[in-house]
């Protein structure tokens, strides 16, 4: 992970409920989707997004199902249809 998105990262795990939800994922690479999320709300950049998109692609059922759990508005809905697509329940 770049320095900049390092810097942003420690910045977000000063709240603790962030920093739960952060260290209770169920694997790193559900970490690193979490971690890319709140750079991506600081900075909205093309090349975040498209490591997001790339990191997303190697979540498995169970990092999807914990991702649900703390979504909200259509980032829910677009997280619900990936779970569905992956054979998993809600």
């Amino acid at each position: 992970m770049k320095e900049e998105y390092k810097g942003i990262l420690n910045e977000w795990l000063e709240n603790p409920s962030w920093r739960e939800y952060f260290e209770k994922a169920p694997s790193e690479k559900c970490k690193k989707v979490i971690a890319l999320g709140f750079v991506y709300s600081e900075l909205e950049t093309e090349e975040i997004l498209d490591e997001l998109e790339v990191a997303e692609k190697e979540l498995v059922l169970v990092d999807w199902q914990y991702l649900y759990k703390h979504a909200h508005g259509p980032e829910k809905k677009r997280i619900h249809d990936r779970i569905v697509e992956l054979g998993g329940e809600i």
